[in-house]
């Protein structure tokens, strides 16, 4: 099928593919989305440089300026398959990878408990610009909201994107695309 690049709904979207071990050259068929952070709060090349020296690879990035980076190939029906969740969901997920760590929703205390220390609410630049790459995937790829998974759900050991930010995300999603 024909190559296509995400849409983040104005936000800016640069093409930058992985090198090394993290790409697989291999195609799925996307039947699910994985919210993730990349735990730092640096930028869009340092998350591709830290999974580039990890041997891993997820389809884009998107800085706290809203900014996307896509990182492997992305097809109408199909995308390549990359090494970010996990296991055999690789085979099945397009992935978000969003700059920063211990996401809280907007309006929450990061000093309340059940918080982590560092607890921070991302830009909302990077929700919105992740928001609309979501919808993107979920109309190209007939995505129903119900597959929208956090990093945590899927792999364990993993807490990301924070139980609480990933409901309120889903919220926006569903208030956004439908």
């Amino acid at each position: 099928g024909k190559e296509i690049t995400i849409d983040a709904g104005g936000f800016p979207v640069s093409k930058i593919l992985l090198t090394g071990a993290g790409r697989t050259g291999e195609c799925i068929t996307p039947s699910k989305i994985v919210i993730h952070w990349s735990a730092g709060w640096s930028n869009n090349e340092g998350t591709r440089r830290a999974l580039e020296s990890q041997g891993l690879s997820c389809q884009h990035g998107t800085d706290q300026d809203g900014s996307i980076e896509q990182w492997v190939q992305l097809w109408e029906k199909k995308s390549e398959l990359t090494w970010c969740v996990g296991g055999n969901e690789n085979n099945y997920a397009v992935n978000n990878e969003i700059v920063g760590a211990w996401f809280i929703p907007p309006g929450s205390d990061p000093r309340v408990s059940e918080n982590p220390s560092g607890a921070r609410v991302p830009s909302e630049s990077s929700i919105q610009s992740s928001v609309n790459s979501t919808c993107f995937y979920m109309k190209q790829y007939k995505i129903p909201s119900s597959q929208i998974f956090g990093h945590y759900e899927l792999q364990p050991g993993k807490s990301d994107p924070g139980k609480a930010f990933l409901q309120y995300f889903i919220g926006r999603v569903k208030k956004t695309c439908g």
